[in-house]
């Protein structure tokens, strides 16, 4: 049962190997397409596409500089869409054209003016309020309004990054995803059955306290610093993983119908954990009905 044991940490290890591996074997190449997969507002991706200039279509080795390089493509583009909605509207009143038989067009507009003042005036009317002015200020609102675009959000940048993996990883991602599915429900569940179907059903914690994995041993000191590690570029870096964020869109696809994101990566690795954890539960207090009922809900 040792071996088998042995066996199952070697695949579980093989998986965590492949998951290091595919953050560092792709290349990333920002292109309209990926920039209109991510942006939906169109007004929003016209602007970043005008503003990425030499970034277009330029193969990047490493996630950092992609990303420095988006950022300041992403605040050019906000600062033009800024200033495009603060541009004024065009004057909508009348400039005193001549009309065709040579009269001014003010002066009839007076006359006309002149005509009106005396008719609300009877009607009690206020006749101080310009009808031109509010006419182009209804103008002017409604200019503003449908040029205004809302910025660019600068978290973009990891589904951005994500959807410009080249390599490996974008031409067989449900593939790799499958992999490392494999290799850790294999490893996880040859692990557990190797442990505690051997032994005869009954509570054992026999050495917990004696155990490096569980009690301040090295290997307990490793697993936690990767774990702090991980939640720090989850929740601060997450575009540090855009790979394993593209590992997981076959599944948000097929679920959702939409593209993954880093909380959909954080959901997936929690829920695959618990359901292997579980299994181990289950089979180490499979002599009790309680705990049983207990794990599976």
């Amino acid at each position: 049962m040792k071996i088998l044991q042995y066996m199952a940490m070697s695949l579980v290890l093989e998986g965590l190997a492949v998951l290091v591996l595919l953050l560092n074997i792709n290349h990333y190449e920002l292109t309209e397409k990926s920039i209109r997969i991510t942006i939906e507002d169109s007004a929003q991706a016209d602007a970043l596409l005008a503003a990425s200039g030499k970034q277009l279509n330029v193969s990047y080795s490493s996630k950092f500089y992609f990303a420095k390089d988006i950022k300041n493509s992403i605040d050019k583009a906000n600062s033009n869409l800024e200033s495009g909605n603060d541009a004024p509207a065009e004057d909508q009143s009348a400039t005193g054209k001549i009309d065709s038989t040579g009269n001014n067009d003010n002066e009839s507009d007076t006359a006309a003016s002149i005509e009106k003042d005396s008719i609300e005036a009877n009607a009690g009317i206020p006749s101080n309020i310009n009808q031109d002015s509010v006419d182009t200020d209804k103008t002017n609102t409604a200019s503003t309004e449908e040029n205004s675009t809302e910025p660019i959000d600068i978290d973009i940048i990891t589904l951005l990054l994500k959807n410009s993996v080249e390599g490996p990883l974008q031409q067989n991602t449900a593939s790799f995803l499958w992999l490392v599915i494999g290799l850790f429900s294999t490893g996880s569940i040859l692990f557990s059955c190797a442990k505690y179907l051997s032994k005869a059903p009954g509570i054992s914690n026999n050495n917990v306290f004696k155990k490096s994995l569980s009690s301040k041993g090295i290997i307990g000191i490793i697993v936690g610093i990767g774990l702090i590690a991980f939640y720090c570029v989850l929740y601060w870096y997450p575009y540090l993983l855009a790979d394993l964020i593209k590992l997981v869109d076959p599944l948000s696809y097929s679920l959702s119908g939409y593209g993954a994101d880093d909380g959909f990566l954080y959901g997936t690795i929690y829920s695959f954990a618990v359901l292997l954890l579980g299994i181990k539960m289950f089979l180490k207090y499979r002599h009790s009905t309680y705990q049983k009922v207990r794990t599976i809900s």
